[in-house]
């Protein structure tokens, strides 16, 4: 049907047309009330009164809001000045907000701040504001620090009129930023700052000295906390010792210019530079140490040092006597002195072969290497053992040649001009080895060629070996570290070296990444770890050449082992 055909439609048509004209012709109404701002209120707010760790406190704060002309729907807060940048308030539904605040000191206080937003978009212009402050974080129960010895001398200890100590200071509601300590009389303290301070616990390490300790005797040494508000230990830590004057440090050289040392001159060179380092204690009377060395002469001493070792420079051939002295924190003293030799590298006698396996645990295998002439091949040897009283071992062809046995003397040293090291580090040979590693530096830079096989060799090769003869700024460098059992043995990288097959787990142990330097060449290949090398030998240019061969060598097929260890000894040492 057309509606607009009903009469009836049509005359309720134009009595709305009619009204709608008249409407239009009469004057506009007025503007509807412009929109009201939400007003914001903070109704409570909570700080805990026991830190959560040292002085950071979770605070807790509540608001609402109300819309004359309509609803609050969202919120935004921030910490800090009331007309703070709109882009520093966090926005949120939420009605709350909990975060963690740091009340340290008694002027630490916080401005919490918080608007609402109505329907209509528009924030209240007015934030609702809270104070947080110290006074009101530290309204619950406050404990006090406490102070206890971490390394401190029993009651009634001896000491010298020099004490060290470490003591703790902890606190269950803060930490410990100063500590006091007192000696004898507890009524005059002195403020120190522990060198660690942590939540709820700091360390103190403290030095008292003749100054303060003046007299021998009976003494008392007094320390407390002071937590960071203000509350101290109210039953201080109290040491009792008996200062003595006759007390004094241990001390001895333990590399370098050991007693009767020998160390020898740089092929061309002169005069050659010896590091020494040495071990002193005085501990066991609760002190620390500082020391001095000197070359010679012992009246020209270097300055004090608290490190245990130093480089003496310029040493010519001759005698020499290293002196080295201890003082303790009540100026007593101890002085250590030993003679040792500085000479040319002779090199007469050949090969010296070295053992660095122990007999007892891995027989009969080092017995069966050395029978077949496994590190040296058709070369006439002279045998040292780093291990003592285990001649019972040895197969007859290095019985006879046996010379000696611990610690090789430089002096005897200096009369080989090849070494072969066979090493496993167990049972003491690294010990050993490290003892002696000022000496094969020695021996190495002044002429003498080392050719050093054995497992782990990332626990030999350190330190001055791994930059030996190489370019400036360039080092050896190992992967694969650890036990690495193979059975893919070595394979030779250059002629007249032969592959030596693996024979069951026998460990490749220690590989080298491949070197780059041009003083470096690759020996053996290692094809059970394709990123890595076996055996290299570095050849600078006047000094002794060091060859390094990795696994556990008394596991070698033997007859591939004398093979190219002779060929190495020959064409390589100059043997």
């Amino acid at each position: 049907m057309n509606q607009y055909k009903n009469p009836i439609l049509l005359v309720m048509g134009l009595l709305a047309l009619a009204l709608f004209m008249v409407s239009g012709c009469s004057d506009s109404p007025e503007d509807p009330k412009p929109n009201m701002e939400p007003n914001t209120i903070i109704t409570s707010y909570y700080i805990n009164s026991v830190p959560d760790s040292a002085s950071f406190f979770t605070v807790t704060v509540y608001w609402h809001a109300s819309d004359p002309d309509g609803q609050a729907e969202k919120y935004r807060y921030w910490i800090g000045a009331a007309d703070a940048d709109d882009a520093l308030k966090t926005e949120t539904f939420e009605t709350s907000y909990s975060t963690r605040l740091e009340f340290a000191n008694v002027s630490d206080e916080y401005s919490f701040n918080v608007e609402a937003r109505d329907n209509r978009g528009v924030w209240d212009s007015n934030p609702a504001t809270v104070q947080l402050r110290f006074q009101e974080a530290r309204r619950g129960t406050t404990f006090n620090p406490n102070t206890v010895g971490s390394t401190i001398p029993p009651n009634g200890a001896l000491t010298s009129r020099g004490v060290h100590i470490v003591v703790l200071g902890t606190d269950d509601d803060g930490f410990v930023p100063t500590m006091q300590w007192a000696v004898d009389d507890p009524s005059v303290w002195t403020n120190v700052v522990p060198q660690t301070i942590l939540d709820r616990q700091s360390t103190l390490e403290l030095d008292l000295l003749p100054a303060t300790i003046s007299t021998t005797g009976p003494h008392v040494i007094y320390v407390r906390s002071i937590d960071n508000y203000g509350n101290i230990d109210e039953s201080p830590l109290a040491i009792s010792i008996v200062a003595v004057d006759t007390l004094r440090p241990d001390l001895y050289v333990t590399s370098g210019a050991i007693p009767g040392a020998f160390y020898f001159l740089p092929q061309g060179g002169t005069t050659v530079d010896l590091t020494s380092s040495w071990n002193g204690d005085a501990s066991w009377y609760y002190s620390t140490l500082q020391y001095r060395f000197a070359v010679d002469d012992s009246t020209e001493w270097s300055a004090w040092q608290t490190e245990t070792s130093a480089t003496s420079t310029g040493l010519a051939a001759g005698a020499h006597t290293f002196y080295v002295q201890a003082m303790d924190l009540g100026g007593n003293t101890s002085v250590y002195a030993t003679s040792f030799g500085i000479g040319q590298l002779v090199g007469d006698r050949g090969i010296l072969v070295v053992n660095g396996i122990d007999w007892g645990t891995y027989t009969p295998q080092p017995e069966n290497m050395y029978a077949a002439n496994g590190p040296f091949g058709t070369h006439a040897i002279d045998f040292w053992d780093m291990f003592d009283g285990q001649s019972s071992y040895y197969p007859a062809n290095i019985a006879s040649q046996f010379i000696g046995s611990g610690l090789i003397p430089g002096d005897t040293l200096g009369h080989y001009s090849s070494m072969v090291l066979c090493v496993n580090a167990f049972g003491g040979d690294e010990e050993l080895f490290n003892s002696m590693r000022p000496l094969i530096m020695s021996y190495l830079n002044g002429g003498g060629n080392i050719l050093l096989a054995g497992r782990f060799g990332a626990n030999f090769i350190k330190e001055e070996l791994l930059t030996y003869g190489l370019s400036d700024g360039n080092t050896l460098e190992f992967n694969n570290i650890g036990v690495n059992p193979s059975s893919g043995g070595l394979a030779a990288a250059v002629d007249g070296l032969v592959n030596i097959p693996g024979t069951g787990s026998w460990s490749l142990s220690d590989l080298l990444a491949p070197p780059t330097d041009p003083a470096v060449t690759v020996l053996f290949n290692t094809p059970s770890y394709s990123t890595s090398v076996g055996g290299i030998i570095i050849e600078p240019e006047g000094k002794g050449k060091f060859v390094f061969i990795a696994g556990r060598v008394y596991r070698f097929n033997f007859t591939a082992m004398a093979t190219d260890f002779d060929y190495i000894l020959t064409h390589y040492f100059g043997e």
